[in-house]
């Protein structure tokens, strides 16, 4: 079973439950994707999120500059 990305964040020390459980708030109530959220909050770095996304198994698509 595919951990949550929260739970891999927590894990990993990059967030803590605090900051989880407030941008879970928010995403109930905007219905954006959790990883955007942390980001434009500052609590998670673009790059980190990736790495953590990749971990997660989910396919992400990426805009590569040429």
């Amino acid at each position: 079973m595919k951990k949550l990305l929260g739970e891999l964040l927590i894990e990993g020390g990059e967030i803590t439950h605090g900051q989880l459980d407030e941008a879970l708030k928010i995403q109930k109530k905007d219905g954006d994707l959790l990883g955007a959220i942390l980001v434009n909050m500052c609590y998670l770095d673009e790059k980190v999120l990736l790495e953590y996304l990749k971990m997660q198994g989910t396919k992400v698509k990426t805009h590569e500059m040429n």
